[in-house]
């Protein structure tokens, strides 16, 4: 078994869902400072300031993000074993800008590689659509998948 990361690099600017704060990033303290030398030149970091929201990048939403009856049902208590899966990635990269994916689809797409879901697995759907558009006035409407297929 292979264990692949996917998480997102977090950096100053990146992407954040318009209503979310934006991602800042900068040097709180140099090691010249701490030291009490004088800075020639670049200093050199030693810790950073993160500014963002907890909806930033690659995160998990807790269940009680979701709905209020899930009060106390918050990341903590979520088992780390629900993390890791087996998945398989699906390439729906000839999406175009708000095209839907439907299950019908990604059936097919499983029929077309030979595999079959089993409870539990993890689906990722690659539309490609951070490479196409990110920076760009098409980055609000990328792909989607339909709520039956999100089911």
């Amino acid at each position: 078994m292979e264990i692949i990361d996917l998480s997102q690099e977090i950096y100053d600017g990146m992407p954040v869902y318009k209503v979310l704060p934006e991602v800042k990033i900068c040097m709180h303290a140099s090691h010249e400072e701490w030291n009490g030398e004088e800075i020639i030149g670049e200093p050199t970091p030693s810790v950073y300031k993160l500014e963002m929201s907890e909806h930033t990048g690659t995160h998990v939403d807790a269940l009680s993000h979701m709905r209020k009856e899930d009060k106390g049902k918050s990341i903590d208590t979520m088992p780390l074993s629900m993390f890791y899966t087996e998945g398989l990635c699906l390439d729906f990269s000839e999406k175009g800008l708000k095209e839907i994916i439907t299950s019908e689809e990604i059936q097919q797409k499983l029929k077309d590689i030979d595999e079959t879901l089993k409870a539990g697995d993890t689906i990722l759907l690659h539309t490609g659509h951070y490479q196409k558009h990110f920076n760009t006035e098409n980055w609000p409407d990328g792909p989607g998948i339909s709520a039956e297929a999100a089911r």
